[in-house]
């Protein structure tokens, strides 16, 4: 976990408390760098630590749908694809490798003509932080779980559109 050295602000994409540092961000999607390393800290878990992996799919999603305010082409397409692989799993319970399957074949379908959706503000969600507080596997899972479904409801506006995008995928 981060040194507590640094000052806490607030991630105005996913509302976590975050510290305050200028390092490393991610090439396209909004993230403040304290919440970036936030999420390479769950990442660096679930690599390191096989009883984790399982959250994985989940904890990409729900981050990547989380960070969606930007006007990249790359961005707009990994908020819609991470929402249909979110979409896919709760509404239609697809196994991780045919949701890997379905977010290729959108992409390639799709590729520089994906729509830019109407954000929802992630004001009762969950967030990084709260998966990274888990003290076990097994939290830690259904912590990512509990993440992914409140960020998959919060953009509840915009489920109708990701349902017709998945229907051309999959």
């Amino acid at each position: 976990m981060m040194n507590s050295q640094y000052s806490e602000i607030q991630c105005p994409e996913c509302n976590a408390s975050i510290p305050d540092i200028h390092d490393v961000t991610h090439p396209y999607l909004p993230a403040p760098a304290g919440c970036w390393a936030r999420f390479n800290e769950v990442l660096a878990k679930e690599f390191s630590q096989p009883e984790y992996w399982k959250a994985h799919r989940l904890t990409v999603d729900a981050y990547c749908a989380q960070h969606a305010s930007g006007d990249d082409r790359r961005q707009v397409q990994s908020v819609v694809v991470h929402l249909v692989a979110l979409y896919l799993n709760f509404e239609m319970r697809y196994s991780n490798e045919r949701i890997a399957q379905c977010m290729d074949s959108l992409i390639h379908q799709h590729k520089h003509r994906f729509p830019k959706l109407n954000k929802p503000q992630f004001v009762d969600t969950l967030n990084i932080t709260d998966v990274l507080a888990a003290a076990s596997a097994d939290e830690h899972y259904a912590l990512a779980e509990n993440w992914a479904r409140s960020v998959w409801q919060a953009w509840n506006n915009e489920h109708d559109r990701i349902a017709k995008l998945a229907s051309t995928a999959c």
